[in-house]
């Protein structure tokens, strides 16, 4: 027997038992047609006229009337039940909140907007806003009375079991009772970063800045959330104000500190880094990070020994010193097994670095000495015959003449060696380089103004005006290589160990 052809034997034999008196077997075969057919419009209007309490005709015609609007009959009924009895008055309860009366009914009040019954996080049954935990699972609620923070406890526990619904109006009642508090503010910005809602996490920071324009969290967490967005320099310049307001807080510079990395700024984030580290040497994430920094700037020792500390301060297990410990092991660490890659395995996390044998700028200042070195050598012959010239002006006799020429030029080849010499040994990147640079450097540049004079007044006396060109040329040449020098060493001593 189809459903169909069921529901109308049903309702028929409920019209016939309802005619003929048979008030129960009416009951039965309606509801049972009800059961089957939850809209149907019949079996409601002959279901009011078997059911015992006015009450209940009133609840059957009203069904009528949801189905079809327009039912005459229906209409009919309730009108002649309202004048059989008065309506009974609408139970009320006073609000919680503001005392108005409420009617029982209302979910929430109509005056102050105060929750009336909320849903239970754990088990979701609805519980008066007065009670402290739920009587079904004994779930803490807390105290209405407590305001935003009621509702930002409830918040927390609706995430907790996922009630997203739930969560959202519990965070949109914080946001119009606690816009002026700093703290609240914050604990609504956290949970909107922890449901991935990073553009609503933004607007309430942004927000508690105007009214709280020097609290650093509230620009410390904008920069954290514009760094999972990968973008290095809104991140940096709200950690930079994050940390004019925070002081020497390790945390807030350590955030600066991974935002210049990101945004090219190594320098800046070498010198917050070992700030970081004196003021909190058990910080393992920045033992981390600076040796990333040193690393990528080819110093591999030093690296090392900050791997070595945050190895140190950390767990074998963790995620900062299993990643230390591969660092640590050397390139070699970070290549993917065959195996691996067959089996579809995701190999760890590379370094954001990538090592490199040496500073590019040591490998221009090298290959400048290299030049100079050349430079100084092709120009002892010049320097020997220009000494020779002004020497014999100045003295009689050939036989000192040769000599202090060939001697300039000995001097000038000797030095062009050392120069080459001290080019490769820059490629090292020691100390004893960096010594002999500047002390080498000074010493010839004192030495050759005197020749230097004498040359230029011998070549003026007699007339070699190209040849005393090319000359001056190549001490300028020479001159700017030297301050380079100075200057350079100076200024990046931090690459030598």
């Amino acid at each position: 027997m189809s459903h169909s052809t069921q529901v109308a034997e049903l309702l028929q034999r409920g019209i016939a038992a309802a005619r003929a008196g048979q008030k129960r077997e009416a009951h039965q075969a309606l509801l049972k047609v009800i059961e089957l057919e939850e809209r149907n419009e019949q079996a409601w209007l002959w279901l009011s006229g078997v059911v015992d309490s006015r009450e209940e005709q009133r609840i059957c015609l009203e069904n009528v009337l949801a189905i079809n609007p327009d039912n005459a009959h229906a209409q009919a009924g309730l009108h002649w039940l309202d004048q059989q009895s008065p309506p009974s008055p609408v139970a009320q309860d006073h609000c919680p909140r503001c005392q108005s009366l409420v009617p029982l009914s209302d979910t929430t009040c109509p005056h102050c907007g105060q929750f009336l019954i909320i849903p239970c996080p754990n088990c979701e049954e609805y519980v008066d806003v007065k009670e402290t935990t739920c009587p079904r699972c004994g779930q803490s609620l807390g105290d209405f009375r407590d305001g935003a923070l009621y509702h930002l406890k409830l918040a927390q526990a609706y995430l907790e079991h996922q009630r997203i619904p739930q969560v959202e109006e519990a965070l949109a009642r914080i946001e119009t009772e606690s816009l002026d508090d700093p703290q609240m503010m914050e604990e609504l910005g956290a949970l909107y970063e922890r449901m991935k809602q990073m553009d609503r996490a933004i607007a309430i920071y942004e927000q508690a800045i105007e009214r709280d324009s020097d609290n650093a969290i509230f620009y410390a967490r904008l920069g954290a959330i514009y760094r999972q967005r990968a973008m290095p320099s809104e991140a940096r310049k709200m950690y930079e104000q994050a940390a004019e307001r925070a002081g020497d807080d390790p945390t807030v510079l350590f955030g600066l500190a991974q935002s210049c990395v990101e945004d090219d700024a190594t320098p800046k984030a070498l010198k917050l880094l070992k700030k970081i580290v004196r003021l909190n040497p058990e910080c393992a994430p920045a033992h981390l990070l600076l040796g990333d920094v040193y690393l990528e700037r080819g110093r591999r020792k030093r690296a090392n020994r900050h791997y070595e500390q945050a190895c140190k301060l950390t767990s074998p297990d963790s995620q900062i010193g299993q990643e230390a410990r591969r660092k640590l092991a050397g390139p070699e660490a970070f290549l993917v097994a065959p195996n691996q890659v067959r089996r579809g395995g995701i190999p760890s996390r590379q370094s954001h670095f990538r090592p490199r044998e040496r500073p590019g700028c040591v490998t221009v200042y090298a290959v400048l000495l290299c030049i100079s070195a050349v430079l100084i050598g092709l120009g002892g012959i010049l320097t020997g015959s220009g000494n020779s010239m002004a020497a014999r002006d100045l003295v009689n006799g050939e036989e000192f003449v040769s000599s202090f020429g060939l001697t300039s030029s000995i001097i000038s080849i000797i030095i062009a060696i050392l120069y080459f010499l001290l080019a490769m040994g820059l490629w090292s990147l020691k100390n004893w380089a960096r010594i002999i640079a500047i002390g080498l450097n000074i010493l010839n540049f004192l030495s050759s103004l005197l020749p230097t004079v004498l040359v230029v007044s011998a070549l003026d006396l007699y007339g070699h005006r190209i040849l005393l060109s090319s000359y001056i040329c190549g001490v300028i040449i020479y001159a700017l290589v030297e301050v380079y020098t100075i200057f350079w060493f100076i200024t990046n001593r931090e690459y030598f160990d």
